[in-house]
C-alpha cells in the first residue's frame, strides 16, 4: 500500500511524491538556485529564441514542486481572465475597425494586423512566467530564505563591477554573459551587452549595467536589493549596492533612491534608521562629489532634462501627450478592457491602460498595492515594504519592462510574509489548513 506525505507547512495541501524533510529540502534548493539567477536577464539558455532567460524556465518548470490542487484551480482561474480581456478586447477591435492605436509605440510597429497580433501570445508568455515566479515565491517562501536574494544581488554587483572594472582597463567590453538581442522601433536590433559611456574629461567610463539591458534597469533592481539590504544588516552589499549605483550614473536609479530613502527614514525605527541615515548621507556625498568633479555628467544626467534636451525624457513626454487623446478615440469596450495585452510598449501605468484598458489598470493597481499596504503594518518587513513601494512608484511613472523576474519575485515574498504574519490564506491556491 501506498503512502502519501504531507508538507509541515500550513501552505501546501497537495499530494506529496516524497517524505516532506525531502521534498522541502529540494524546494529550497531550487529556490536558491531560482533567486540567485534572477537578475540575469541578458543571456538566453537557447540562442536566439527570446524568453529563455534561466528565471522564466525554471518558472515555466517549477508547477513540478507545487502539487497543489489550489494552486493549479488558480492558474486556470488566472488564465480565464487573461482570456477574457483577449477576446473582449480583440472582439472589440473588429466591430469597431478602429486602429487608432497604430499612432501609439507598438511592441512590433511592423505588424499591420489590427486584432489578434502576434505579440499578444509572445507577451503573454512572460506575463505567464512571472506568474509563476509570483505563485511559487507565494507559496514556498519563507523568511530565512531572504539569504538567497542577497546571494542573487552579489552576483548582479560583482558581475557588473568585473565588467566596468575590464571595460576601464582596456576600452574592450568584458560582458562574456550577454547574448540576447533586442528589437527596436525601428525594425533595427540591439545587442543586449550594448555599451553606454560618459566622458570623464578625454577619458570615457562605462555607465555599469551589469546582467541587465541598461543602467536604467540595473539601477531599479540594485535599488530594491538595496532596501533590503539596509534593514538586513547586510552593511557590505549596501555600500557595494550605493557604489554601482553612482557608476550607473541612472537619474531613474537617483529618482528611485529619493524615494526609498525617504520611506525607509520616515518608517524605520531607530536600529535601522541609523544605518539608512548614513547610507543616505554617502549617497548625498557622492552627488555633491560629482556635481563638482564630473558636470559633463551631471549635465547629461540632469540639467538637459530639467532644459527638456534629453531624448528620454522628450521620448516620455511625447509618450504621454500622445497616450491620452489616442486612448480617448478607441471604442468604449476597448476603453475598458484595452486593445490587447502586450501591443503597446510605454509607461507601465499607460502600457496597462491602453493594453488592459481601465478594467485592468484598476486590476493590477489593487495587485500590487495590496501587499504594500499590508506589509506596512507587519514588524521586520520595512525593506520589502519600502523595495515594493518604490519599485511601484518608478514603474508608474517611469519604466515600461515592468516584467522582470525579480520584481514578480518580490510581490510573491510579499504575499507570502502577508498571509504568514496575518494567518489570512485567501488566495485560491492556498489550502486555508488550519
Amino acid at each position: 500500500m501506498s503512502t502519501t506525505y504531507q508538507f509541515e507547512s500550513s501552505r501546501t495541501d497537495g499530494i506529496q511524491l516524497l517524505p516532506a524533510y525531502a521534498h522541502s529540502r529540494i524546494v529550497e534548493t531550487y529556490m536558491a538556485v531560482w533567486m540567485f539567477l534572477m537578475p540575469l536577464v541578458s543571456f538566453l539558455v537557447i540562442p536566439g529564441i527570446q524568453g529563455t532567460i534561466p528565471a522564466y524556465l525554471m518558472a515555466f518548470a517549477s508547477p513540478i514542486f507545487c502539487l497543489n490542487r489550489k494552486y493549479f484551480s488558480t492558474l486556470l482561474i488566472l488564465f480565464a481572465v487573461w482570456f477574457s480581456f483577449l477576446l473582449i478586447s480583440q472582439t472589440g477591435l473588429i466591430m469597431s475597425g478602429t486602429q487608432a492605436f497604430f499612432e501609439l509605440h507598438l511592441v512590433e510597429p511592423t505588424d499591420p494586423t489590427p486584432a489578434f497580433r502576434k505579440t499578444l501570445i509572445t507577451q503573454s508568455l512572460y506575463l505567464a512566467a512571472c506568474v509563476l515566479i509570483f505563485m511559487f515565491m507565494r507559496l514556498h517562501y519563507q523568511p530565512h530564505m531572504l539569504r538567497y536574494v542577497f546571494y542573487g544581488a552579489w552576483f548582479l554587483v560583482i558581475y557588473g563591477l568585473y565588467d566596468w572594472s575590464f571595460t576601464t582597463a582596456t576600452g574592450m567590453s568584458g560582458d562574456f554573459l550577454s547574448n540576447r538581442v533586442y528589437e527596436q522601433s525601428s525594425g533595427d536590433s540591439r545587442d543586449a551587452s550594448w555599451s553606454q559611456y560618459y566622458r570623464l574629461g578625454p577619458i570615457s567610463l562605462l555607465r555599469l549595467k551589469s546582467m541587465t539591458e541598461e543602467p536604467s534597469r540595473f539601477a531599479t533592481l540594485a535599488v530594491a536589493y538595496l532596501s533590503l539590504a539596509l534593514t538586513s544588516g547586510r552593511r557590505w552589499l549596501a555600500l557595494a549596492l550605493l557604489v554601482t549605483l553612482f557608476l550607473s550614473t541612472s537619474l531613474t536609479g537617483a529618482l528611485a533612491l529619493v524615494v526609498m530613502f525617504g520611506i525607509l527614514i520616515w518608517r524605520s525605527g531607530r536600529d535601522i534608521k541609523k544605518w539608512v541615515i548614513a547610507a543616505f548621507g554617502l549617497a548625498l556625498i557622492f552627488g555633491v562629489v560629482a556635481a563638482f568633479t564630473l558636470p559633463e555628467v551631471v549635465d547629461e544626467m540632469i540639467m538637459t532634462r530639467v532644459r527638456g534636451e534629453h531624448t528620454s525624457a522628450q521620448t516620455r513626454t511625447s509618450r504621454l501627450t500622445e497616450t491620452i487623446p489616442v486612448f480617448m478615440q478607441l471604442p468604449i469596450i476597448n476603453q475598458l478592457f484595452g486593445v490587447g495585452f502586450g501591443t503597446a510598449f510605454l509607461p507601465g501605468s499607460l502600457s496597462m491602460l491602453v493594453n488592459c484598458g481601465l478594467v485592468g489598470l484598476v486590476g493590477a493597481a489593487w495587485f500590487f498595492l495590496r501587499p504594500i499596504v499590508r506589509l506596512s503594518k507587519i514588524p521586520g518587513e520595512l525593506g520589502l515594504f519600502a523595495a515594493l513601494s518604490t519599485l511601484l512608484a518608478v514603474y508608474t511613472v517611469i519604466s515600461a519592462a515592468l516584467f522582470v523576474p525579480v520584481v514578480w519575485m518580490l510581490l510573491g515574498m510579499g504575499y507570502a510574509r502577508v498571509a504568514e504574519a496575518s494567518e489570512d490564506h485567501g488566495l485560491a491556491f492556498n489550502n486555508g489548513a488550519k
